[in-house]
């Protein structure tokens, strides 16, 4: 399990250093975040590039570009390969239910029509969910583009165990 996980780790940072639209999509959030010498601080190690937020479970929660641990315990992380909110493809989050700010503890409570909002450079994307599932952990096809504006959330399943993962699918609004 350790190796393919590795073996995962390892593809999805090919596919951050070599997919061009990601990087310059996320090179340019992130560089809206850092401030300049001149102001005197230092640049943020997890910038937000957007807010997800789902009001039917209390969630106000900062996307930070990432799958880390690390960026799970800060808020969710947005996978490396998504596009930015509201755009054609699928806009990928996770987040834990047990530790760190557990976001994504009732995540098994969205139903059908539920609305998720993800605001971005001052845009408010409001997507509606359409389908909940069980996979394994290994089923990343999840996390695939798709040809319409999309949006996935995933955490473990059930609460407390990393046997399987929860996904939830959503549709942007028109």
């Amino acid at each position: 399990m350790r190796r393919l996980s590795t073996c995962f780790a390892i593809a999805l940072l090919a596919v951050i250093t070599v997919d061009p639209i990601v990087s310059q999509a996320w090179s340019g959030a992130v560089n809206e975040k850092l401030s300049t010498p001149e102001q005197g601080l230092k640049p943020s190690k997890y910038p937000e590039v957007a807010r997800l937020l789902i009001p039917s479970l209390g969630i106000n929660e900062k996307v930070i570009p990432g799958t880390t641990m690390d960026v799970y315990n800060r808020g969710v992380g947005l996978w490396p390969t998504s596009p930015m909110a509201g755009q054609r493809g699928n806009f990928v989050v996770g987040g834990h239910r047990t530790s760190g700010r557990k976001p994504f503890r009732y995540i098994d409570k969205l139903r059908v029509g539920d609305s998720i909002v993800v605001q971005q450079g001052g845009d408010e994307f409001v997507y509606k969910v359409t389908r909940q599932r069980i996979v394994k952990p290994t089923d990343v096809w999840v996390a695939k583009p798709t040809r319409t504006a999309t949006l996935t959330l995933f955490a473990c399943h059930p609460v407390g165990s990393v046997k399987e993962r929860i996904i939830v699918h959503a549709t942007l609004s028109s």
